[in-house]
Order: structure tokens, then C-alpha cells, then sequence
């Protein structure tokens, strides 16, 4: 489980997602490719420089499979919060091919 963001720890959404994409090392063309280019290299880059700060709700969604998010958003701003144990689609935790879907 993560620990709690301190107040002067907070991140903005881009920077949150930079945080975790390199987190799981994961270049930005191997997230568009995880998101099924729903995400690409360039809209992911405005994401994460904070030029595009308002992603269209199916970006959001590519962007929690690619990249194993869970995002919780309500009034007072948006929760970004990777998901244990997560793994690239087509791949286990342990980083081995899964042979039911390669």
C-alpha cells in the first residue's frame, strides 16, 4: 500500500502520471501500445507536461489499463493511484509472458 501524499509532496495529475509510468518502466511508446494507441506517445507527453489538463474521460480509461491506475476523481481534485501487483497486458507481475493470451 502507498504511503500518504504530505501536503508539500503533492503532485499534479501529469506529474502523478509520469511518477508512476516511471515507476514501472515503461516508455511513453510502450504505454501507447499497452492503451492500444487509445494513448499516444505525443498526447501522453501533453499529459505529462501538463499542456492537455483536461483528458477526455476515454483517455483517462486507456490510460488506467496501460498503465494499472486507479483514478477517483470528486470535488475537492483527482486521486491517481497505482494498482498492486499490476502487469502490462499480455504479461504476469513477475514480468514472464502470460501464455494464455501471447
Amino acid at each position: 500500500m502507498e504511503e500518504p501524499v504530505v501536503e508539500d509532496q503533492l503532485l499534479t495529475f501529469g506529474q502523478r502520471i509520469r511518477e508512476i509510468r516511471k515507476s514501472r518502466k515503461l516508455r511513453p511508446s510502450e504505454v501507447a501500445a499497452y492503451s492500444e494507441y487509445k494513448v499516444s506517445k505525443a498526447g501522453l507527453f501533453r499529459i505529462e507536461s501538463e499542456s492537455r489538463v483536461n483528458p477526455k474521460l476515454g483517455t483517462l480509461m486507456a490510460l488506467c489499463v496501460a498503465l494499472g491506475l486507479r483514478i477517483e476523481i470528486d470535488a475537492e481534485g483527482v486521486l491517481v493511484e497505482a494498482i498492486d501487483g499490476w502487469a502490462p497486458p499480455g504479461r504476469m507481475p513477475d514480468g514472464q509472458a502470460d501464455t494464455a493470451t501471447a
